[in-house]
């Protein structure tokens, strides 16, 4: 019997590789307000959602540089260099496999929907997705609320659904969707931060068919 009827996945981090082109933009959005870059290891410490907490951490002051405005030059500087990006280590190998076994997989992210039907399609992934659930805005909101949508509106058993992942806010929405999760490490967040959420946290993208597929 198969564990699970349908497949969530995380984009950013955890199916494309881009944690290091979000630290590099970030750092020089600090750079430009007078503040010092941060190292990998502290953004990975500091990085979280909501978004706009996140951006306090790191030490952005609203009044002089407005968090819509901080969101709008991180996009605008993103998505003209996200063509620099690589997918994950076997991310096409892993997609291909979990689809030839029968399993049915879409991507819920808190990316933009309209820009990341884009980046998909020049990835050349999209072929692997029934569904494509992002944001409508580029704020970095939660995505308990359209993750809900989704799973009300296609009929889906939670029980039968994971959602996977690379951030302790994967881990708070599959929990509040009711499905399990499955952390991937190397992504957004340190491991000791996924690990502290008590579910499997795995190092490399084709263990996910071990704990998603019949037969692995």
């Amino acid at each position: 019997m198969k564990k699970y009827s349908h497949i969530i996945w995380d984009w950013n981090g955890t199916l494309l590789d881009d944690a290091r082109l979000l630290k590099d933009i970030v750092n020089n959005l600090l750079i430009r307000c007078g503040k010092d870059p941060l190292l990998d290891e502290t953004h990975r410490e500091l990085f979280g959602f909501p978004v706009v907490n996140y951006y306090i951490r790191m030490g952005f002051d609203f009044t002089s540089y407005p968090f819509e405005q901080i969101c709008i030059d991180f996009t605008d500087e993103y998505y003209s260099r996200v063509k620099e990006c690589r997918l994950r280590k076997d991310a096409i190998k892993v997609l291909s496999t979990i689809r030839d076994k029968g399993y049915t997989q879409s991507i819920l992210s808190a990316s933009r929907d309209t820009s990341l039907a884009r980046v998909l399609e020049h990835f050349k992934v999209r072929e692997f997705f029934e569904d494509v659930v992002g944001l409508d805005n580029h704020s970095g909101g939660t995505k308990l609320d359209t993750g809900s949508v989704f799973i009300r509106e296609k009929g889906l058993d939670p029980t039968g659904v994971i959602l996977i992942g690379d951030t302790v806010h994967d881990f708070e929405v599959a929990r509040g969707l009711g499905t399990d999760v499955l952390l991937l490490d190397s992504g957004y967040q340190t491991r000791a931060r996924l690990c502290a959420c008590g579910c499997p946290v795995i190092d490399t993208l084709p263990s996910v068919l071990q704990h998603v597929t019949d037969s692995g």
